[in-house]
């Protein structure tokens, strides 16, 4: 891979040319492994930092790189994630672009890198954005980083939980958002769910309201609420499984 030489040239052009040509490229698996291997996921966030115009593209080159396990642990020890952290919170439109908000749920599904970036108070701030813009893709990062989620961050992920529940059972035009703060709300460890699903009726709304076809992978989160909830209630120990149960049976 003798094009890395090349990648701290400084017309604007040829490095465009380059970049064009390293994303094509990084569709190879072994060729991604042999850019990780030498070296190039440094080189491309110094460009990813340094030089705007050419941002959208090493994005996309990025979250190629990071689709395989090997690779996310070399964005671990780089300046990525918080340089990623950062233009998220301070993206111009409401939703994320497609591009970065990609690179950063390939990111946050490694445990190290989601510690990083769900930092001190930055959890908070992303799990705030995303629910303050209905931003579906960002709250899918937000579930990958409670599922490596500190103490604290949990703790964050508390104060929220009937924010959380309302907006599940008010968004009925938008199911991939229910499924999303479903899967959220799943890791959060409170010992008065069961009182929680009594007074929301949550159990109750996603049987009548949530298709399962939709949902097939996510019935798993329902049936793990269920067994986390029966240590604490018998009305939370049958009713979340005969739900499961039914579903499967759809």
């Amino acid at each position: 891979m003798k094009l890395k030489r090349f990648l701290p040239c400084q017309h604007m052009a040829l490095k465009q040319i380059l970049l064009r040509l390293i994303y094509n490229l990084t569709f190879d698996a072994g060729l991604r492994e042999s850019m990780d291997k030498n070296g190039y996921i440094p080189l491309l966030i110094e460009i990813l930092k340094n030089s705007p115009s050419h941002r959208a593209l090493v994005l996309r080159v990025l979250y190629q790189l990071s689709q395989d396990d090997k690779t996310k642990a070399t964005f671990t020890y780089t300046d990525c994630i918080p340089l990623v952290y950062q233009l998220v919170i301070h993206f111009p439109q409401p939703k994320i672009g497609y591009e970065l908000v990609a690179l950063a749920i390939n990111l946050s599904t490694n445990a190290k890198n989601a510690e990083i970036m769900a930092d001190g108070e930055n959890y908070e701030v992303l799990l705030k954005r995303a629910l303050k813009n209905k931003d579906i893709l960002l709250l899918k990062v937000v579930r990958n980083l409670t599922q490596f989620a500190s103490s604290k961050a949990k703790k964050t992920l508390e104060k929220y939980i009937m924010d959380l529940i309302k907006i599940i059972l008010q968004e009925k035009e938008l199911p991939e958002m229910q499924i999303e703060i479903l899967g959220t709300l799943v890791y959060a460890n409170l010992s008065n769910w069961d009182e929680i699903l009594k007074k929301t009726g949550l159990l109750k709304f996603i049987e009548v309201n949530i298709d399962p076809s939709m949902v097939f992978r996510e019935t798993v989160v329902v049936e793990v609420m269920g067994r986390r909830t029966s240590c604490w209630s018998a009305y939370c120990s049958w009713e979340p499984l005969q739900l499961v149960a039914r579903w499967r049976r759809c």
